[in-house]
């Protein structure tokens, strides 16, 4: 079913869409992060499938912000650059969350903005 829709109408699809894409990468960022996290904290045990389903599931209770923390506070070897491009992920996503539409709230009202 195709359907017409007006310039601006298409424009403010196209801003939601482009909004919820970065947003979706920035979580799937997150989520594997917090699997990548408990495999390295785990490997190394003999645990069941449930004992690490249970863990998983602890590590996901914990923000982007407190994947960094328990990274740099266990000591898990990261390479520093990767460390830093992280945390600018991290300024990023929350910005995106927090900030995004607070900061273009005028300019997307108009269609210049979109």
């Amino acid at each position: 079913m195709k359907e017409e829709i007006n310039e601006e109408a298409y424009w403010s699809r196209e801003t939601f869409a482009h909004y919820g894409l970065a947003m979706y990468f920035a979580q799937s960022l997150e989520k594997s992060l917090g699997i990548w996290i408990t495999f390295t904290l785990t490997k190394d045990r003999e645990i069941t499938k449930f004992q690490f389903d249970y863990e998983l599931e602890e590590m996901f209770k914990n923000t982007f912000g407190g994947l960094i923390l328990i990274i740099k506070n266990k000591g898990i070897g990261i390479e520093s650059g990767l460390m830093s491009k992280l945390e600018k992920a991290l300024m990023e996503r929350n910005r995106l969350a927090h900030h995004y539409w607070w900061e273009h709230s005028i300019s997307s009202a108009k269609m210049e903005g979109k």
